[in-house]
């Protein structure tokens, strides 16, 4: 197991995976070549970053969740509920999970006060029930994660790329009807992402 490393390239070479990585530690930049039967890319919304892999959809979705403190009304709270957002109730700390926001194509995880009061305006009319005061200053943390188009998980072994281009003419998306084509899988190299 290699951690505190990017890569940066991966390539196909004499049936084994050749993996081009760089360590994230400061005091450390020499890039190393680690030899690989199987790679998985499981990179969220930087899967794209990958020769192999750029032709899947999947893009960034930030999501911003706020922490509100419980009160005496939501203390009693037992289960998460869902509206527009969800809540959950109080944690060890005493703090509610309530969320998240939705914005697309956005990669920035600084906290926004516009998304914690949107949070707290999508709980309505449960916010009020549960005596939440609009004023008070929320927590929260922001995160990223890779979205496909159709919001559905991308998983399984990588396509060979090369065979659209030379087979379909760059078509992304065949008919049902019209192409009886075995795809070429590349071989060892699988994705998990868009989840």
């Amino acid at each position: 197991v290699v951690t505190n490393t990017t890569v940066s390239a991966f390539s196909y070479e004499n049936k084994q995976w050749q993996v081009a990585t760089q360590s994230t530690e400061p005091a450390s930049n020499a890039v190393r070549m680690i030899n690989a039967d199987c790679v998985v890319v499981a990179a969220s919304y930087q899967s794209r970053n990958f020769e192999q892999t750029t032709l899947y959809p999947v893009s960034p979705l930030r999501g911003q969740v706020s922490h509100l403190k419980s009160n005496q009304q939501s203390a009693a709270l037992k289960q998460v509920v869902c509206s527009q957002r969800y809540i959950a109730p109080a944690d060890e700390e005493g703090l509610h999970c309530i969320g998240a926001s939705y914005i697309k194509n956005s990669e920035d995880t600084s906290l926004t006060e516009q998304e914690h009061l949107t949070n707290l305006e999508n709980l309505e009319p449960l916010s009020i029930l549960l005596g939440f005061n609009r004023d008070e200053t929320l927590q929260g943390r922001a995160s990223i994660r890779g979205a496909s188009l159709d919001y559905l998980p991308i998983a399984g072994e990588v396509a060979d790329p090369s065979q659209i281009d030379t087979e379909y003419g760059c078509a992304r998306h065949l008919s049902a009807y019209g192409h009886n084509a075995e795809i070429r899988m590349l071989p060892g190299l699988y994705i998990s992402t868009g989840h």
